[in-house]
């Protein structure tokens, strides 16, 4: 499937939404250059993942006093547009994780942070919502819901933390401690949805359900002569 925009097709609730609906490239490899990273390492595959897969990366602090943590910037946030951010995170050496974002006039109050080891909320910031679940397996899916207050680009940053209650955390890194992370979201409402994988996220099969039952909506490539 090779498609240079998004598409929309009526889900199982038989309503009409955009796909893919993960704003995100590259959801689950983390350890792609789509992701910038921040004094921080990147091993890919070094646990079983959420689903079963051996596809759950290692999120890496180097020896460096700043913050660390990894992003990955996109465009199109529109004013007055709720967005849930969201992605699945298991406790290595280091045991609170955060999110943030950067960008479309979000401000220093957006972020949240999360104790992987008592599976709660550990504070956030005043835009929004934030949420945890657990997914099992010492596994928690990290949700943080924010409203944005004018229109333009945006980074969500994923990061390691000592467990503080700040928006980016500088503290002296080891060189060897981490956390587990896998299934990145972005998506436009204020609910989170069932994870959606991506790559380079366009080139995806519309999943239709219009007749009540899961068919492939193929559109043939063709030139109006």
């Amino acid at each position: 499937v090779a498609r240079s925009t998004t598409a929309t097709r009526v889900n199982e609730a038989g309503l009409i939404e955009e796909t893919p609906y993960n704003l995100l490239s590259y959801s689950e490899q983390f350890d792609n250059g789509t992701w910038t990273k921040y004094n921080t390492t990147v091993t890919a595959n070094t646990t079983i993942s959420p689903n079963g897969q051996l596809t759950a990366d290692k999120l890496i602090e180097n020896a460096s006093n700043s913050n660390h943590e990894i992003s990955q910037q996109r465009s199109g946030f529109l004013i007055g547009n709720s967005y849930t951010f969201s992605f699945f995170a298991k406790a290595g050496e280091r045991t609170f994780t955060r999110i943030n974002s950067n960008g479309a006039g979000f401000g220093t109050q957006d972020y949240a942070v999360y104790d992987l080891s008592l599976g709660i909320v550990k504070g956030k910031g005043t835009n929004g919502t934030a949420n945890i679940q657990n997914v099992g397996n010492g596994w928690f899916r990290c949700i943080r819901t924010i409203t944005a207050i004018s229109s333009g680009n945006w980074s969500m940053f994923v990061g390691l933390s000592t467990g503080l209650d700040v928006r980016g955390e500088s503290y002296q890194g080891d060189g060897t401690s981490g956390i587990y992370i896998w299934g990145g979201q972005i998506e436009q409402g204020s609910v989170a949805k069932p994870y959606f994988p991506t790559t380079t996220r366009l080139n995806v099969p519309q999943i239709d359900y219009t007749d009540g039952c899961p068919s492939i909506l193929i559109e043939p490539q063709r030139t109006n002569l």
